[in-house]
């Protein structure tokens, strides 16, 4: 049987000082996240850096943010979304000039010419667009696909009658969308979860959804 077992250590190493510390911080009556926040901070780096793998750990804090938004999108319907469109878009636009004024701007700081300052303000305008178009394209999808898909599979793995299986499935979709979202749209972690929260929101079985993703 192998001994290198770095994901094993590292939930052994976060979960196990993050009780130590909790325990403290309950002591002295204050919340038990600040004395998780202790224990980030301390001197000596985080979550038993000796015996823990970092990137491992870095990981599995996602993994807990996608959980997290995916909640949060259970809460959040279609027209809690388009309610906000009216900011949303001149946010955007605003963002694009913002992003080639300021590369114009530290462009003649450097003692560019204008004309070269404005290639890469718009440079830095292109990198901007596309992000947005990915997430544009990713929201279209969840919208089109998502929004019967996710619902369909839900009902019909609720027809099955196994507890287990649904909250298999619950799971399971949070997780690969979110991970969908940034590896073919470059879309965060975080985005993608709460989308697939939103869009199984859409089901009249999301109630129990939430109470199984507790």
């Amino acid at each position: 049987m192998p001994h290198d077992t770095p994901l094993i250590a590292t939930i052994v190493a976060g979960l196990g000082l993050a009780f130590v510390f909790g325990t403290i911080a309950q002591r002295f009556r204050v919340p038990p996240l600040v004395g998780d926040e202790a224990r980030r901070e301390r001197p000596g780096g985080d979550a038993g850096e000796q015996i823990a793998d970092q990137a491992l750990a870095t990981e599995l804090a996602e993994l807990g943010i996608i959980l997290l938004m995916f909640g949060v999108g259970l809460h959040f319907s279609l027209n809690d979304l388009m309610s906000v469109r009216a900011i949303a878009v001149p946010g955007a636009v605003a963002q694009i000039a913002v992003a080639t004024l300021m590369g114009l701007g530290l462009s003649m700081l450097m003692g560019w010419t204008v004309g070269a300052g404005l290639v890469f303000g718009l440079g830095l305008t292109g990198v901007l667009v596309l992000t947005l178009i990915k997430i544009a394209l990713f929201i279209a999808l969840m919208l089109v696909v998502g929004r019967r898909l996710i619902p369909w599979v839900l009902h019909y793995i609720a027809h099955t009658g196994s507890r287990e299986l649904f909250r298999l499935t619950v799971l399971a979709i949070a997780l690969c969308i979110a991970f969908g979202a940034t590896k073919l749209f470059g879309v965060s972690l975080a985005l993608g979860a709460f989308f697939a929260g939103m869009m199984l929101r859409e089901s009249p079985l999301s109630q129990r959804a939430a109470q199984e993703t507790l």
